[in-house]
């Protein structure tokens, strides 16, 4: 084998690493922005049923609503 099919070899080597870390730069990101939807997803939903909880109190003179809404129950 001379230099120049062992350079070629290490450039193709070298080519297939560089796609393979985009790939996991790629998948990196990508789990990165699952986990950020995710968080703010939580964030908005907490949110809402603190919105939920104030109005209901409002509405009901101070006192609970007859049936609690379905996340205390998971409490």
């Amino acid at each position: 084998m001379n230099d120049l099919e062992r350079a070629r070899l290490r450039d193709e080597e070298d080519r297939e690493l560089y796609a393979i870390r985009r790939v996991e730069r790629k998948l990196e990101r990508g789990a990165r922005d699952l986990t950020d939807g995710l968080d703010a997803l939580a964030k908005h939903e907490s949110e809402n049923e603190a919105a939920i909880e104030r109005e209901w109190q409002t509405e009901g003179w101070g006192h609970d609503p007859e049936r609690p809404p379905s996340w205390r129950e998971k409490l």
